[in-house]
């Protein structure tokens, strides 16, 4: 029975997760106690989606400092899903947009408009030659 509790109660954690690009279950969790699952597509243009609510401010970020942000233009924010560069409806650019490097880690946080706050790493794929 015991096995059987932690069976489920793994599997509900991973559902509020997700997995990441490799697989592997991931959570975000902010420091207000609430939770923010990040997820991000491949490629060096990726889409940043989010559970929850509207978005307050997002940030990309790389080894040379910020590579794209972007805030809400309201208190009502901006939702998901935003594609890397393009300021969705409700939304400005504050930082300008660079294209993200294949290979290095990059990191998205989302600030939502209620204050909760989460972070995600990922590593973009090389664009596809053929």
């Amino acid at each position: 029975m015991r096995s059987t509790a932690w069976g489920l109660g793994l599997v509900a954690s991973l559902a509020l997760g997700g997995c990441d690009d490799t697989g592997n279950p991931f959570l975000v969790t902010s420091g207000t106690g609430g939770q923010l699952v990040i997820a991000v597509t491949g490629g060096v243009t990726p889409t940043y989606s989010w559970d929850g609510p509207r978005a307050r401010v997002l940030t990309v970020r790389g080894a040379g400092g910020v590579l794209w942000q972007i805030e809400a233009t309201d208190e009502v924010g901006f939702v998901a899903p935003v594609q890397h560069g393009i300021a969705p409806a409700g939304a400005r650019t504050v930082v300008a947009a660079q294209i993200l490097e294949a290979g290095t880690v990059h990191t998205v946080t989302i600030t939502t408009v209620t204050g909760t706050q989460g972070s995600r790493s990922f590593t973009p794929a090389a664009p596809s030659t053929s």
